[in-house]
Order: C-alpha cells, then sequence, then structure tokens
C-alpha cells in the first residue's frame, strides 16, 4: 500500500517537472511530445507516418499536419504547433485508425 502511495507521489512530481520544464522550450523531443500529448511514442509516430502517408497518396492534407522536424534521425516539434494541430485535428474530429485517417 506504501508503494502505491509513493509511486503514485512519484507519478505526480514527474508530472509537475514537466511542466515546469515544457513552457520554456521551443522543441520538444520526440518522448516530451508523447508525454505532452499523453500518448506513446508509437502513437506519434503513427500519427506522422498516417499523414505522411495522406498526403503521398493523395498530394494535399486536409487541415494542418503533425508540426514536426526531422534532424538526422531525431525528431522535434514545435511546442506552439503542436497546440494549434491539437485544435486543428480537435475541431476537424480527425480519427487515426490502424495506420489510416477515417
Amino acid at each position: 500500500m506504501n508503494q502505491d502511495k509513493d509511486s503514485s507521489n512519484g507519478t505526480l512530481n514527474q508530472t509537475a517537472d514537466q511542466q515546469t520544464l515544457l513552457p520554456d522550450k521551443v522543441l520538444l523531443t520526440l518522448k516530451e511530445t508523447a508525454t505532452y500529448l499523453g500518448m506513446n511514442e508509437d502513437q506519434v509516430m503513427s500519427i506522422i507516418k498516417t499523414e505522411q502517408s495522406s498526403l503521398n497518396a493523395f498530394h494535399h492534407f486536409e487541415g494542418k499536419m503533425f508540426p514536426f522536424i526531422k534532424i538526422q534521425d531525431q525528431f522535434y516539434v514545435s511546442r506552439l504547433e503542436l497546440d494549434l494541430w491539437i485544435q486543428d485535428a480537435s475541431s476537424n474530429h480527425r480519427r487515426y485508425i490502424n495506420g489510416q485517417l477515417q
């Protein structure tokens, strides 16, 4: 029972630390982006790949695309643009299912 409290406090402390660090960062790592979105890194990469596939297939993308840049093999995400993407994806009720936009 004490372990539950400790892990719960650790999670709360971790979240508070992330909220303290993230507002000052312009670019987020893939891991920070996933944490910010409440997802895991695989889910974030799935969104990126899905949108890129849609762009490649149709030569255009409706709405705002996920705002990443890639430097060598590392992905970075603009925090400001990410907030705008969240608004756009949410207001358009975008669905990402099995690697496809629906």
